[in-house]
């Protein structure tokens, strides 16, 4: 693995993510991880790609609005924000907030 130190590294600076498992392609790592939330019992995501040979981040996603702004700062980066499923569509597979807000 290609510049492993700076790839901990970043991963360790977001001390707020679990990180659980990661996958390859070319030369960019993609992480997946758990975010505790402090509301209930549930988790939110995280994903980050990072591209090793170039030391850069080549993307990432996640569901908390609050963390996907502080990874966006980390790497120097601005924050999209992300929309609910069942605010656009109708499908059987969708997790239905019922009546909850963000």
């Amino acid at each position: 693995m290609k510049n492993k130190a700076w790839v901990e590294s970043k991963l360790r600076k977001l001390d707020f993510i679990k990180w659980d498992r990661y996958y390859t392609y070319g030369t960019n790592l993609g992480f997946f991880g758990w975010i505790e939330r402090k509301q209930d019992e549930y988790k939110d995501f995280a994903v980050i790609v990072l591209n090793q040979n170039q030391k850069r981040l080549a993307g990432y996603h996640c569901s908390s609005p609050e963390y996907s702004c502080k990874i966006g700062e980390h790497f120097g980066i601005g924050h999209s924000k992300c929309h609910r499923v069942e605010d656009k569509f109708s499908i059987e597979n969708m997790i239905e907030l019922q009546g909850e807000t963000e």
